[in-house]
């Protein structure tokens, strides 16, 4: 007799995706729940447990950081510390956090007949964007060019050396652009960055529109809340083009194969969908049937170098010279509102075919 679980928060959207998707009875746990051990499972039955995003709840997220503190003291400013909806925090205490939750989630293995659609450490492998970054490169599998530097001056210093004058600076532990900012520099009168941080009453949030900041004062209100060491540095290719917008594509892999590929475009570098950017159709980019396979072709080898990963959405980039690249993989990125494949599934009723 097989069970099936979902770890999710518990008013998450992706909860009803998977349960329509399953057709089949499905236990709800939360990421509370599993910090603070108020569920109940038997050792007779076993489980199959699919894994979803700890976004889009406050709740959880100051839970997840709570788990990260290493004192007393961290905790108790943490609890004292009101976080509103989409406020940027500690990327590094949230990421030690969900170390320590991910952990418990495997160690689950170790007392109930468990299987993970995706394995709780291989989703944590890659929520390190620089070390994801690293493992592709050295698979032989093309990625951007990391930036290796100590401090923003060092990064400009670097910049004017290398005479490199783009690069993108993204959270080695975030996700959805949270946190990710485009920087064009030549000199300290020309510098540019293009993030989705704004700056309220000295906090930093995440916003749903691209903000632009070109003064260094402007730019340093942002730096000087976000430690260098947390952030993954890379080159800034540059992208595909139709119609004047930018065009990276979605990728989402299941059980090895690319199922769905959808492109984004955006006016702006950054073409996460939540931004109001456009989800285009892949027959209309007047794409041979070469590059659209080199792109299909590099997404699936890049989920072949996380073997315990069933499915993700892998993130590739093409250039204006139909080179691809991969960007990086999420975990949950399977997520694709009102786009079905040739068979008019969901990404999320293609994986519950693929798992009977």
């Amino acid at each position: 007799m097989k069970k099936h679980i979902i770890i999710a928060p518990k008013n998450s959207r992706r909860i009803q995706f998977w349960k329509s998707a399953l057709q089949k009875e499905l236990i709800c746990i939360s990421y509370i729940d599993i910090i603070h051990k108020d569920f109940l499972l038997s050792k007779d039955i076993s489980y199959q447990i699919r894994l979803e995003s700890a976004g889009e709840d406050t709740e959880t997220y100051k839970e997840i950081l709570l788990l990260g503190c290493k004192n007393e003291s961290e905790k108790e400013t943490i609890k004292n510390t009101i976080f509103n909806f989409g406020q940027v925090s500690s990327f590094d205490l949230w990421y030690k956090g969900w170390n320590i939750l991910l952990q418990k989630i495997k160690n689950l293995e170790n007392d109930y007949s468990i299987s993970f659609i995706n394995d709780p450490l291989e989703i944590l492998a890659v929520f390190n964007k620089s070390e994801t970054i690293k493992h592709l490169h050295n698979k032989g599998i093309s990625v951007p060019t990391s930036l290796h530097c100590n401090s923003y001056s060092d990064l400009k210093e670097k910049m004017l050396q290398k005479q490199i004058h783009q690069v993108f600076l993204k959270p080695k532990a975030g996700s959805s652009a949270s946190g990710v900012m485009a920087f064009r520099y030549r000199n300290e009168k020309k510098l540019h960055l293009y993030t989705t941080i704004t700056v309220k009453d000295g906090v930093l949030f995440n916003s749903l529109k691209l903000r632009h900041y070109n003064t260094e004062s402007s730019i340093d209100s942002i730096w000087s809340k976000i430690p260098f060491d947390s952030l993954q540095v890379e080159l800034w290719l540059p992208k595909y083009k139709h119609e004047n917008l930018n065009i990276d594509f979605r990728v989402v892999v299941i059980n090895g194969k690319a199922e769905f590929i959808v492109p984004r475009g955006s006016k702006h570098t950054i073409t996460n969908l939540h931004l109001g950017n456009e989800k285009l159709q892949l027959e209309k980019l007047d794409l041979d049937s070469e590059t659209i396979e080199k792109i299909k072709s590099i997404a699936e080898k890049a989920m072949s170098c996380y073997p315990k990963l069933f499915y993700a959405g892998v993130d590739v980039l093409l250039t204006p010279k139909k080179n691809v690249y991969v960007l990086e993989i999420n975990a949950f990125g399977d997520m694709l509102l009102n786009i079905t494949n040739d068979r008019n599934l969901t990404t999320y009723e293609h994986c519950a075919l693929l798992l009977e």
